[in-house]
């Protein structure tokens, strides 16, 4: 069962679940071998920065900004 997340619905909050578990193997790795790893973060980015907007729509007039871990900057 998924717990429902400040009002977010429960497939949201699935697949930002998933998509956290799938980044969390970048995370540890140093920037030579997440260079390596560019279009998995690319894509991983993709659909951080996808769940950051529907995030931000579901919970307006919030505003949510989007970092990305695999190249530790905001994008």
């Amino acid at each position: 069962m998924v717990i429902d997340l400040a009002g977010l619905s429960d497939d949201l909050v699935a697949r930002l679940i998933a998509w956290n578990s799938e980044y969390q193997v970048i995370v540890p790795l140093d920037l030579r071998q997440r260079r390596s790893l560019a279009r998995s973060i690319e894509r991983l980015d993709a659909r951080g920065i996808a769940l950051a907007d529907e995030i931000e729509r579901a919970l307006a007039p919030a505003n949510v900004t989007y970092y990305s871990e695999g190249w530790l900057r905001n994008l």
